[in-house]
């Protein structure tokens, strides 16, 4: 089963409210007994100078280092530091065979969606986490064979609500009735955000209808 929720996770929130308008989507994390809790992630849109030094000045982080950069994104690591509330979150799923397979945030908390076993487990995992102070809102649990209810073909809810915000307001009519500012002004980021977010949203959506139909 999988849920879908939000969590006040406090990592990177210092550093991304350095950084407004920045959304942070995470990679994959790693531990061994040696080499302590570290998280791979993402970063694209906002201002990344100003993501960097606030990073440097997090508490929840430390090591930060920049491993690359693309045109629309950077990646980054970092290693969480000790006895976090997050650590924690992250010890109780992997001990209850849970699968963290999206997070992402914009400094108001995380949303993500987990895989568990069943119900058990799920709630055991949100019983360890509000011990540990941090909240869980549950939006929806399905069955992993389906697609999440309110995120379907995998677009990440900032695709889908740019997707629904430019064709509820005329950007795909002809002529057209709004323009990528008008998109950005709907959503309140800058209008090249608008456009990063549209375009890797019609890219997921063909790689997940029409290039998967055609296999």
């Amino acid at each position: 089963m999988i849920a879908e929720l939000r969590f006040d996770g406090y990592m990177l929130q210092s550093a991304l409210a350095d950084a407004p308008r920045m959304t942070v989507q995470l990679d994959h994390m790693t531990a061994t007994d040696t080499v302590p809790p570290r998280k791979f992630f993402w970063a694209r849109e906002g201002d990344f100078e100003a993501f960097e030094a606030g990073l440097d000045d997090d508490p929840t982080v430390q090591d930060p280092e920049r491993i690359t950069k693309t045109r629309d994104g950077r990646y980054y690591r970092i290693v969480y530091s000790s006895q976090h509330p997050d650590i924690e979150a992250h010890r109780a799923a992997v001990e209850l065979d849970g699968v963290v397979l999206e997070a992402t945030s914009e400094g108001n908390g995380w949303t993500g969606r987990i895989r568990f076993p069943d119900r058990e487990s799920l709630n055991d995992w949100c019983d360890r986490c509000e011990a540990a102070g941090i909240s869980i809102d549950i939006k929806a649990v399905y069955d992993q064979e389906r697609q999440p209810p309110e995120c379907p073909y995998e677009l990440t809810d900032q695709q889908r609500e740019a997707l629904v915000a430019a064709a509820g307001n005329g950007y795909f009519s002809i002529p057209r009735e709004t323009s990528l500012a008008g998109v950005g002004e709907e959503l309140d980021v800058s209008s090249q955000a608008a456009s990063e977010r549209l375009r890797r949203g019609m890219v997921t959506l063909i790689e997940n209808t029409l290039c998967e139909n055609e296999e």
